[in-house]
Formats: structure tokens, sequence, C-alpha cells
């Protein structure tokens, strides 16, 4: 019977993840839960509270997504990395939550000039959480410039544009942080993390990645 070595996950040296606020790349306002929501679950009876409610949504989702390890609502993430794997048998584990699609892969090759690698050379997992890519049939990882960064992946992380996608106790542990912070508004000394009962709820989807 023939065996084939499993894939292995590739460490880069180097990296640095940049995540883009929801609201550049979903609809205008997109929160895991709304004001409505949120005022009637902390029964907070007054019009005068929107804006103050809706930064507080605003901290509690970036709170629970610190926890989770990643993205709740659709994001566009830019990844550079120092390098691309050394052995076909090695893929990439994009970090930042549910990989919705992968944008492109640009990289610096040997002479300093930058290309696109073509799709038709690599293959996502859409749809993991932590999403990988690794090498299609018959192809090979560039060879890319021994400086800096020089490859850049550009994906797309979340569970959809819409709070409609996201796993409700992780909408609850959202309405709980930011009922919390509502709360808590005026003590200089309260602490802005999720409070252990949101913690509890989103753990359980936390991301631990290879590193």
């Amino acid at each position: 019977m023939t065996t084939y070595p499993l894939p292995q996950i590739f460490r880069p040296a180097r990296e640095n993840l940049v995540i883009t606020d929801p609201a550049s790349t979903s609809p205008a306002g997109a929160e895991p839960v709304t004001a409505a929501e949120l005022k009637a679950h902390g029964r907070i009876d007054t019009a005068s509270e929107d804006a103050v409610v809706a930064n507080q949504i605003r901290a509690a989702r970036r709170a629970i997504e610190i926890v989770a390890n990643r993205a709740l609502i659709n994001r566009v993430a830019v990844w550079k990395i120092s390098s691309f794997p050394s052995s076909t048998q090695q893929r990439l584990q994009l970090p930042g939550g549910l990989l919705a699609s992968v944008a492109s892969i640009a990289y610096l090759d040997s002479d300093g000039d930058s290309q696109s690698w073509a799709s038709a050379n690599w293959l996502a997992e859409i749809g993991g959480a932590p999403g990988e890519i690794g090498l299609a049939f018959g192809a090979a990882w560039p060879t890319v410039r021994d400086w800096d960064l020089p490859v850049t992946i550009t994906y797309t992380v979340g569970y959809g544009t819409a709070a409609t996608g996201i796993p409700e106790d992780l909408r609850e542990a959202v309405r709980k942080t930011a009922v919390e912070f509502y709360n808590n508004r005026g003590d200089p000394m309260a602490s802005r993390a999720a409070p252990w009962g949101a913690r509890a709820l989103a753990m359980p989807h936390r991301i631990w990645q290879v590193r």
C-alpha cells in the first residue's frame, strides 16, 4: 500500500498581519448585535445614549475577537511573511478567522521584482478556521528575495457581512461584554477586557493556530 506524508504547517520566521475595520468591508454599521438588541438586553430605555451604545458594541466586538482569535464580521486581512514554505508538503495557515476567500498572493522574486502568483498554482481551504493554502498538483513554491517580508497574501476572514452568520453564543458574548462596558463607562479603572461570562461563551470558538 502506498502511503503519503501528511501536510505540515509552515511557520514563517517573520510576519505582520493587518486586518481592516468591518465598516470598510461590510454594510455600513454592521456589527454582531444592533443597538436596539443591546438596549433591550441591557434594559437601556433612553434614545440619548444611542451613540454611546454603538461605541460599546464596537469595543465589545473587538474584545470578543481577541478572546476567540478570529474576526466575527467579514474583514480584509493582509498577511506579510518572510518566505514561502521550502517543502511541497508544507502549507500556509492563514491567521484571522474563518477563511471566506483569497484575493491575491504577491511576492518579490529573487531580483526584487513584484510578481503575482497565479491561482492555478495554489489551493485554498475556503471555510477553514483557520484556512490553509497549499500547492496545486505539480506546482512549486516560488523563490523569493531574502529581504524583509517579500510575500503578501490578501484575503477575507469572518462569518459573513451580516450578524446572521455569527454563532449565537458569540453574539451573546458580545451582548454581555457591551452591557458590562456600558454600565462601567464612567469608571476610569474599569477593565476593557471581556468579562468571564462572555469569555466562557467565546473560548470554545477560539482558534488555536500552529506557531
